[in-house]
């Protein structure tokens, strides 16, 4: 086996894709981002908490949106996974915090994912508001929340680590326009 070299490894075309993805993510997406934030302002204005779920690396974008809305002062969580036979009980979580008018976010680059479409369909039943990150055409995410900022669609094959970068981004810019909206600075 030949030994591997810093060009061996590197594909220089990796960055370029990964910056052009985001770009063009958001040049589509830059309205239907802000009317989600606008969404979430309006929940939290309202005394309601922003609740946000996912598995895996989903799960640390789920992490980082309450992080950086707690550090700004404003209301929310991310449910941990507590892991049962079948799969971490999310919907149990939610049901045990959510109150009226909170909002959920889902995160699933799939889309499918049963835990997060049971909690979503919870979260609906119940009258909350649900935005959604997803990717490849956002699977049955996208057919429960119509309004799923969805990374790539149906005829794409995005690699989970782009849907992901293009996630956290959104993560960062989501709240940053929900922060700007709840404290009148927009």
């Amino acid at each position: 086996m030949p030994p591997l070299t810093p060009r061996a490894i590197h594909n220089p075309n990796s960055l370029a894709d990964s910056l052009q993805l985001k770009r063009d993510f958001f040049a589509q997406h830059g309205p239907a981002v802000a009317t989600q934030a606008l969404v979430l302002a309006a929940a939290l204005k309202r005394g309601g908490k922003l609740i946000a779920f996912g598995n895996g690396g989903s799960a640390a974008d789920a992490q980082r949106t309450a992080d950086y809305l707690i550090s700004k002062g404003l209301p929310a969580v991310s449910l941990p996974a507590l892991f049962r036979p079948e799969g971490p009980a999310f919907s149990s979580l939610y049901t045990s915090l959510r109150a009226k008018g909170d909002c959920a976010l889902a995160i699933s680059t799939s889309g499918n994912s049963p835990n997060i479409i049971e909690t979503v369909e919870l979260a609906q039943r119940s009258g909350d508001y649900v935005i959604a990150f997803t990717g490849n055409g956002g699977g049955r995410l996208r057919g429960l929340v119509p309004s799923a900022l969805c990374v790539g669609d149906a005829n794409t094959s995005h690699a989970v680590a782009r849907i992901q970068e293009v996630h956290l981004m959104l993560v960062h810019e989501l709240c940053s326009q929900t922060v700007a909206l709840v404290k009148n600075e927009r």
